[in-house]
């Protein structure tokens, strides 16, 4: 008899099992929706992988027919992977630009590869002139970036595949197989609209919204340094999906940026607000813990009108936040709506070209120069692996620590991928459908992770060149180690070139952007004091997005440091910069609140005053003699919560004067050299 009973025991022990699970899968799928804003890098890759199968379904008859010379067939495939993945346009029409350019590009370089081809040396030159225009055009942008690389590719296929030009006319006729798949994929099948996409990036918005709101609660609840940090780095990927969200919404309704950006910019301060107030709230009630719980519940699944909070006594500090979080969150569903009921009206930004990128041309060219004959030593016919190694290290490197970062990032990917393709050529030779399925896999991870991860996407390409090989009845293990081998050699030139070749210092780099971002953040507070002057015309709203913009630059260039502290114990780690951060907090509180109908002629004063310091901050203040003060924490609080317009306006100027001071005295006593050591600035 007492066997039910047990029976009823294990199946409720059972359930709350399945309901842990079900909440883990919940929690790893809400990770991957806020890790990829909008589903835009998971439709890219589906459009590349689909692209790549249809080309090589399209083209592989014509080649076993005889109709088409296997290399062309290559050469499509090859087109047909990069004009799937490359363009970073957002209004399709632009997109569709690139793609064909990217088609002319890749004629041009067969030509004059084929041309040159009868002269070796002569074609390694020429070979090098395309890298070289290919590296100093990358300043025009993303479009450039693409059509260059995908010159410096095509014209190796010609050397590597030793085209004549008797055997172009093939190779060219490839060209339209791949541009038609691409086409067909990228604006039919799995078109990328402006109007849905636009949706998609706000719901993004929403959702990382909700993760921070449960990453705040973790972090108040710790209280502890290390989750601080992370919650600071949760708000920067959140910025930077912010920045995402602006260029989707250029692409649908131009006119309709600045209100989005306006109420993107309140979104995100009601979030840093709803933090804050967490931390100074100390241990939260279980009614109103449930509450904030329900807040990001509401936010992560959109469901506003089903799931109302409770009446729960009277409003604290953190309920406040939580209401102002809402209450941005649905002004902003609201322009969405509104959004959709407009026309397609995508801006059209300035056409300025900006200068082109010589130094680093001449770098990467040297270094490619020093891979070709150092990778000519090892293999006289892959010596390309290492000068595309040295080429993408530089492709997008401003300092000497980013390329050493993108080098070392390039050797690991490479092993990773050497120790995998090996395992899997073994597993999968002799099953040639099981090896093309996972080569359609390796496909669809180097386009997902590309722009988020050298080390992955080197990781990707390393096992398709094993699967490649290993389908062809070559041995995957030389191909992988003689690979291995010249990335290494590649790695080593580009960062040997990039430490004793016209040098772009990390350090200068650095002091460089955090320049560049002061002055922005000067320029805001000025238009924000014409605003409050009364100027209705002037908006803050663009400048603040260039603001964080340059802040994303600066991240990134710190990055090189934080990556050296992870290997070098003794090494100096750099900030998480609160005192910049909690400056641009008060900046975009003023900018969001200066846009009343009321003048205030004495806040517009102190705005001036304080932009007027931020442009002397390189000269310093007067430092104390024992730098009192210059190392106290920085916390942004709860106190301006629940403010009117005017008590915000002066809690913020209150605010930025006493930071304003206090980096000043930084500066005075560390310069710009406090970015990089463990001085919070």
């Amino acid at each position: 008899m007492a066997e039910p009973a047990e029976g009823i025991e294990d199946g409720r022990a059972r359930a709350p099992r399945g309901r842990q699970a079900r909440a883990a899968l919940v929690r790893i799928w809400s990770g991957f929706l806020v890790s990829d804003p909008g589903s835009l890098r998971l439709r890219s890759a589906c459009r590349t992988t689909l692209s790549v199968a249809a080309t090589a379904l399209v083209v592989a008859p014509l080649a076993a027919k005889g109709w088409l010379p296997v290399h062309a067939a290559a050469v499509a495939v090859v087109l047909a992977l990069m004009a799937a993945s490359l363009p970073r346009d957002t209004v399709p029409a632009e997109r569709l630009r690139t793609v064909f350019g990217m088609a002319g590009a890749a004629a041009v370089a067969i030509v004059g590869a084929a041309c040159l081809r009868p002269w070796p040396h002569l074609g390694q030159a020429g070979f090098l002139a395309t890298l070289f225009a290919a590296v100093a055009f990358q300043s025009w942008g993303p479009r450039a970036v693409a059509l260059g690389l995908t010159a410096v590719v095509h014209a190796y296929l010609v050397l590597f595949l030793h085209v004549d030009l008797a055997h172009v006319p093939p190779l060219l006729l490839s060209l339209p197989f791949a541009v038609a798949v691409v086409t067909a994929v990228g604006f039919r099948l799995i078109p990328e609209r402006p109007l849905p996409a636009a949706r998609r990036t706000v719901r993004a918005v929403e959702r990382q919204g909700a993760a921070l709101v449960h990453a705040g609660l973790r972090a108040a609840a710790a209280r502890h340094g290390p989750a601080r940090r992370r919650l600071r780095r949760d708000f920067g990927a959140f910025n930077e999906t912010v920045l995402l969200v602006e260029e989707q919404v250029a692409a649908v309704d131009g006119a309709a940026l600045e209100r989005f950006g306006t109420a993107l910019m309140r979104f995100e301060l009601a979030l840093i607000g709803l933090s804050a107030a967490l931390f100074a709230a100390g241990p939260l009630p279980a009614a109103e813990r449930a509450q904030v719980r329900l807040l990001a519940r509401r936010l992560a699944t959109g469901r506003r009108a089903e799931l109302r909070p409770r009446e729960t006594g009277p409003e604290t500090t953190v309920l406040a936040a939580g209401g102002e979080v809402d209450a941005a969150a649905a002004e902003l569903r609201g322009l969405v709506g509104a959004l959709a009921a407009s026309r397609i009206r995508p801006s059209r930004p300035a056409a300025a070209r900006p200068a082109l990128a010589w130094r680093p041309a001449i770098r990467a060219t040297t270094a490619a120069l020093l891979s070709m004959v150092g990778g000519q030593l090892v293999s006289p016919d892959r010596w390309f692996w290492a000068v595309l190694t040295a080429y993408l290290v530089f492709l997008g490197a401003r300092s000497s620590g980013e390329a050493i970062h993108k080098g070392v990032q390039r050797v690991w990917g490479t092993v990773a991928g050497l120790v995998a393709g090996v395992v899997v050529s073994v597993l999968l030779s002799g099953h040639p459908v099981l090896e093309g399925a996972a080569l359609l896999v390796c496909v669809f991870g180097l386009s997902y992770v590309f722009a988020i991860s050298q080390t992955l996407a080197i990781f990707c390409v390393t096992i398709m060149l094993g699967l490649i090989y290993s389908l062809i009845g070559m041995s995957a293990e030389a191909i992988l180690l003689l690979r291995l081998e010249e990335t290494a050699i590649g790695a080593a030139a580009a960062i040997l070139v990039g430490l004793y070749l016209l040098p772009a210092p990390t350090h200068a780099h650095i002091r460089q952007t955090g320049a560049s971002l002061v002055a922005c953040l000067a320029r805001v507070l000025r238009i924000s004091a014409r605003r409050l002057s009364g100027e209705a015309d002037a908006s803050p709203i663009a400048e603040m997005r260039q603001a964080d913009r340059l802040l994303r630059d600066l991240r990134q260039a710190i990055r090189p440091l934080r990556a050296r502290s992870t290997l070098v114990w003794w090494a100096r780690r750099p900030t998480e910069l609160p005192a910049i951060l909690a400056c641009m907090f008060w900046i975009r509180v003023l900018a969001a609140g200066s846009a009343g109908e009321a003048a205030h002629p004495d806040l517009a004063a102190r705005a001036r005053a304080l932009a007027d310091g931020l442009d002397g901050l390189d000269k310093g203040g007067a430092p104390d003699a024992e730098g009192a003060g210059r190392d106290a924490p920085i916390e942004i609080g709860a106190g301006h919560i629940g403010l009117s317009r005017p008590l915000l306006l002066e809690a913020a100027l209150s605010n930025l004067e006493s930071l304003v001071a206090l980096m000043r005295a930084r500066f005075a006593g560390d310069g710009w050299t406090a970015l990089v050591e463990r001085r919070p600035l």
